[in-house]
């Protein structure tokens, strides 16, 4: 950390901070659903007992050290409770939720139909603990693990509708590469082939299996347009085209 603070970076993001203490023997998950291959082993590596000893600790050691800003990732923040007795304790500028994301979908790889009520909901809730227990949010919509919201919420017609959304909440606004410039997920004649990450690809080889080779596959494929990985690591379009130059991207000096 030093290292790169040292070379003038201006902080860190930390991803899935909540998972840096683990139980040491790593024991195998309980089997709660016989039904399902995987079980839950969250209990023994998320939110551990040393979390806020070893968070504690970068912040004195380092952070404190340095005129940087701190990023948080957390996946399990989701009540206004745990939010009260999180902030007076995580020893970071800013912790990004990832409720945000993940509210778009139930569980496997089924589209939340209410996913616009849930997004209202979390943010409220967000916006109010931040008055509240004089914390500091991380706004944002998309990231690189998710499809883009632009496509999940609304469509291109919608861009600066949520681009106000975000721009008048309270704190920190973050933004994915392409969202500048209202950029959507991967193209309608993508087929299974095209996608890369290994998160889709094995759950549609997985529902291929149960079904059998040769079965109706349009369903996952409609899921994976929406949420594969591959939608938020896109590279950014751009083709100095007059719909391009609008949006504010062109190739001209």
């Amino acid at each position: 950390m030093r290292f790169w603070l040292d070379k003038g970076v201006d902080g860190y993001r930390i991803d899935s901070m909540n998972l840096m203490s683990k139980h040491p023997d790593l024991p195998n998950a309980p089997i709660v659903d016989a039904n399902s291959e995987y079980q839950s082993g969250a209990m023994y590596f998320a939110s551990g007992p040393h979390m806020h000893e070893y968070i504690k600790e970068m912040r004195t050691e380092v952070f404190d050290k340095y005129d940087c800003m701190t990023l948080a990732s957390w996946a399990s923040l989701k009540t206004r409770n745990q939010s009260q007795n999180m902030w007076p304790r995580i020893s970071m500028n800013s912790i990004c939720s990832a409720q945000v994301t993940s509210s778009t979908w139930t569980l496997g790889w089924i589209a939340n139909t209410d996913a616009m009520i849930s997004l209202w909901k979390i943010t409220k809730m967000w916006q109010e603990a931040m008055l509240r227990f004089d914390s500091w949010n991380a706004v944002y919509m998309d990231n690189h693990d998710s499809g883009r919201s632009l496509s999940h919420y609304a469509s291109a017609t919608a861009a600066k509708m949520l681009a106000t959304h975000l721009g008048t909440l309270s704190g920190t606004l973050f933004i994915l590469q392409g969202q500048e410039i209202a950029m959507a997920n991967v193209p309608r004649e993508w087929n299974f082939e095209d996608y890369i990450n290994v998160e889709g690809r094995n759950a549609y080889k997985e529902t291929l299996q149960k079904r059998s080779e040769g079965a109706d596959m349009s369903d996952v494929m409609r899921e994976l347009r929406l949420k594969a990985r591959d939608n938020g690591r896109l590279p950014m379009q751009w083709d100095g085209s007059p719909m391009q130059d609008s949006r504010g991207v062109s190739n001209r000096g």
